[in-house]
């Protein structure tokens, strides 16, 4: 590798994670170019009785913990998330107690199957409007009372900037 040109990186994340891992990259000296490729947008119709009577909250992402966080000041649930990076963002926002998972969804149904039971109380997943897998229904088809509900959508750009 040639050590004498300029390194660059292309992040295609959505701004508001891009910031962070132009930050690591700038300390290895490496440049960085934003470019993202989707755009959030966080829900505006969220029921507030969604939160009535809930239990614990499950995340799949870090938009899912800043939608919720835009949502409700209340941070006194049950927190289940997927990854360390979502779940520092939890703790991050207010979050206290939070159970995390590595890997993926499947990761996290079994954490919750095996630190709750279907008896302590409702689940709410936050998800996108587009989600890979179906959280709620491996869940409730294991007794729990669980619904999904979309709290953002990620859109792609039509263009990449320049």
């Amino acid at each position: 590798m040639n050590t004498d040109r300029e390194r660059y990186a292309l992040i295609t994340r959505p701004r508001v994670d891009a910031e962070e891992i132009v930050a690591a990259l700038q300390v290895r000296g490496i440049n960085s170019v934003i470019t993202p490729m989707m755009t959030i947008f966080y829900a505006s119709k969220v029921p507030k009785s969604v939160i009535k009577g809930l239990y614990a909250i499950l995340f799949t992402s870090r938009n899912g913990v800043r939608a919720f966080a835009q949502f409700s000041k209340d941070r006194d649930f049950l927190v289940f998330t997927v990854g360390s990076s979502t779940a520092a963002l939890a703790s991050e926002l207010g979050f206290k107690n939070i159970g995390s998972s590595e890997g993926d969804s499947k990761e996290l149904i079994n954490l919750v199957k095996t630190a709750l039971r279907p008896s302590d109380g409702r689940l709410l997943h936050v998800s996108g409007l587009n989600t890979v897998g179906n959280i709620a229904d491996a869940l409730s088809t294991q007794g729990f009372d669980i619904e999904r509900r979309a709290f953002y959508e990620a859109r792609p750009v039509r263009n990449l900037s320049e």
